[in-house]
């Protein structure tokens, strides 16, 4: 984390969190959801997720058989899905989750949910794109009143928080 100076850490607001995908505390995820300081990735962590996409480009390049990147998913998981349709695959599989009923969330919640989703892409495990990571750090900075945003357990959380990205 950087601090603005080197006075009491614990009375002042950071003036950014830096997400390695390793050390975040939950004292920073406090500061980002209810204290509104901002976040950004460490230069390790854009590194380990530019490498892995890479490793996903190498994947669609060259054709690979491989589970939800080149094919479907469940029963569908030997189904090579052409490059053409992939797009589409991902858009339908986002949208076919993309239900829920409740109250809408608080936006602190929002906001720690979605730090907490950049923390673990920042890891560099799952493929996916920069912008993807820097866009849901952007999102969590901004003030999220999306009324779709509902709570239900049975529903993955993450899928409506990246549905804006």
């Amino acid at each position: 984390m950087i601090y603005p100076s080197s006075q009491d850490k614990r009375k002042q607001k950071p003036d950014v969190v830096l997400l390695d995908g390793n050390s975040l505390t939950l004292n920073d995820v406090e500061t980002v959801a209810l204290r509104f300081a901002s976040a950004s990735l460490s230069e390790s962590a854009r590194l380990k997720i530019t490498d892995s996409r890479k490793r996903v480009e190498s994947i669609l390049h060259e054709g690979k058989l491989v589970y939800g990147i080149t094919t479907g998913f469940g029963s569908f998981k030997e189904i090579y899905i052409p490059s053409e349709d992939r797009l589409k695959l991902q858009k339908n599989i986002l949208l076919s989750h993309a239900a829920g009923v409740g109250e809408p969330f608080k936006q602190s919640h929002v906001r720690g949910m979605l730090l907490l989703r950049a923390n673990a892409l920042a890891k560099g495990f799952s493929g996916v794109r920069l912008e993807v990571v820097q866009d849901c750090l952007i999102s969590s900075m901004r003030v999220c009143t999306r009324s779709f945003l509902r709570r239900d357990q049975s529903v993955p959380v993450v899928i409506w928080l990246l549905l804006p990205i």
